[in-house]
């Protein structure tokens, strides 16, 4: 089994939690279906300013730099909330804390349907990246500790869920700011998650952690925390730098800007798809081996997107690349849930998800100075190499831990 990794002290307490949060179990259809809804607007929101930067630009004349800051403060926030307001989930305030960030989102969508200056629109992307940054530690928590017996299935419900928000943000973004105006475009999602707060409000048990509070950065004392730490970085190293890029790149090669949005699309649609079936097969076999094969695979493939040169061919090796992720984060969530002790669950998703963001700027700020230096051929490269570094570094955490076990 997964857990006979974990330390006998995580492994007492978590048998402790399932038997006294038995009633988390009793989750209906209607409070999960609004976890997910409340999963996917939340990654509408930030998806759909994608697709609304130029229009924000030609109607407010901001300056280019400031489109950058706008679409940028998010990850920044993200993490901040991770790191800061996810661990306040294991307080046994998970609830409450799904109920303040969906009001916190809903509060940024409307400020950015009103905003007219630049530093509105900022300080809402970070209000809303806040908002962000608190929800899915929270919702994590209650989705493992409702069904212990599955974490992979939950989690790999929730990422599938907040996937299809995304992929679905650019798209209906467009479509409402063209039938509707620009405000619309964050009207509706803003009604749509106002719609959902009341049934999380109402029906979510409320859910305690037994133990002792401890510092969130304690948790990377623990090798297998590490290590899911680096596998995950992995997936949001090579997604943040291909967002960034992905554009330029397949227009240059031949795709018009609608095509690139489109071509976006259909690379993203695997991970929707597979996410919650691998999550599945996560809770039968080792989660580790998935996430460290997956990630291997992901170094191997990536160099591809720089060595092809035609539209058909980049969105083929993009495909290769989704099937891989939607390995790499289920499983990699589900390697934090079984090593986080039973009080810092949230916690550890949060502290992964934090430092995942931080991947994603950490590719995506200079890759497009690498693409005007160097040129696509070398994009892959670039992209591959850290994850190469990342999953050698994990593969040695794991090897720590499963020494650990031993001795212990």
């Amino acid at each position: 089994m997964a857990e006979a990794w974990l330390p006998r002290p995580t492994l007492a307490a978590m048998d402790t939690e399932r038997s006294a949060m038995a009633k988390a179990r009793r989750l209906g259809t209607p409070q999960w279906t609004a976890l997910l809804i409340g999963a996917g607007v939340f990654a509408l929101g930030l998806g759909l300013v994608v697709a609304l930067l130029a229009e924000l630009q030609d109607e407010f004349g901001f300056p280019t730099w400031g489109l950058g800051l706008i679409a940028g403060i998010s990850f920044v926030a993200g993490f901040a909330g991770n790191v800061t307001l996810g661990p306040v989930a294991d307080r046994g305030h998970a609830r409450t804390m799904l109920v303040a960030s969906m009001v916190g989102g809903v509060a940024a969508l409307l400020w950015l349907s009103v905003a007219t200056e630049l530093w509105s629109f900022i300080a809402a992307r970070a209000v809303f990246g806040l908002a962000d940054g608190a929800f899915f530690p929270a919702a994590r928590r209650i989705a493992v500790t409702g069904r212990p017996d599955r974490p992979g299935a939950q989690l790999g419900a929730l990422m599938g869920a907040a996937l299809a928000g995304f992929l679905s943000g650019p798209l209906l973004g467009g479509l409402l700011a063209e039938g509707f105006g620009l405000r619309m475009a964050f009207i509706a999602p803003a009604v749509v998650l106002a719609l959902t707060t009341p049934v999380v409000s109402r029906r979510l048990p409320r859910v305690v952690a037994p133990g002792q509070r401890q510092a969130v950065l304690t948790l990377l004392r623990r090798p297998m925390i590490r290590a899911a730490i680096l596998l995950a970085s992995s997936e949001f190293f090579i997604i943040g730098g291909l967002e960034a890029i992905w554009a330029r790149l397949i227009t240059d090669r031949g795709a018009s800007t609608a095509g690139a949005g489109l071509t976006l699309t259909i690379v993203i649609l695997p991970m929707v798809v597979l996410a919650p079936a691998v999550g599945r097969l996560a809770d039968r076999i080792e989660p580790t081996r998935i996430a460290l094969t997956a990630t291997f695979l992901l170094a191997a493939v990536t160099p591809l997107i720089g060595l092809v040169n035609t539209v058909a061919l980049t969105v083929l090796v993009g495909l290769g690349q989704s099937v891989i992720n939607s390995a790499t984060a289920p499983s990699s969530q589900a390697m934090a849930a079984r090593a986080s002790p039973a009080t810092q669950l949230a916690a550890g998703q949060g502290l992964l998800d934090g430092i995942g963001l931080l991947a994603a700027g950490a590719a995506a700020l200079p890759i497009g100075w690498f693409y005007g230096e160097f040129g696509p051929r070398w994009i892959g490269v670039f992209l591959a190499l850290p994850v190469l570094v990342f999953w050698v570094l994990a593969l040695i955490e794991v090897r720590r831990a499963k020494a650990l076990h031993r001795v212990g």
